[in-house]
């Protein structure tokens, strides 16, 4: 059975809804997190409806004195993972295409010194670099 949510009046809560068949409180945060609450008996959910601060009131006579647990939306919480993953799969792919670039310079420099026998140092560098790249790239 589905529970009915209401705005409220507060600064914290964003809206509250219950559940009499099964005694238990849903209260949605205004930071978007939501929060079930069991055993809680219809005067006490009247109660928190019809008070003066809904957050005090919950405060002070629910917080800490019920059964709590996050209600976790799975569809929405599978979104944002498939979100981070294609995210981190483009970073991949980016610094694929620039270590690409990169080795493609370094080819271009070990050319240059292999024709030019006085720039024997900077062909060993471009060796030595192209090796730390290829075995990075084999990771």
């Amino acid at each position: 059975m589905s529970t009915t949510m209401q705005k409220v009046k507060s600064s914290n809560i964003d809206s509250i809804g219950y559940n009499e068949d099964e005694k238990q409180l849903l209260v949605k945060f205004k930071s978007g997190k939501t929060f079930s609450y069991k055993y809680l008996t219809s005067p006490e959910y009247e109660a928190l409806v019809n008070a003066e601060s809904v957050g005090s009131h919950f405060s002070k006579f629910i917080k800490g004195t019920k059964a709590c647990q996050e209600v976790v939306n799975t569809k929405e919480k599978l979104s944002d993972a498939v979100d981070i993953i294609i995210d981190k799969d483009d970073e991949i792919k980016s610094l694929k295409d620039r270590l690409e670039f990169a080795i493609a310079h370094i080819l271009m420099i070990k050319r240059v010194a292999e024709s030019d026998p006085i720039d024997e140092e900077i062909l060993a560098l471009a060796t030595e670099a192209l090796e730390i790249d290829k075995a990075k790239s084999n990771l």
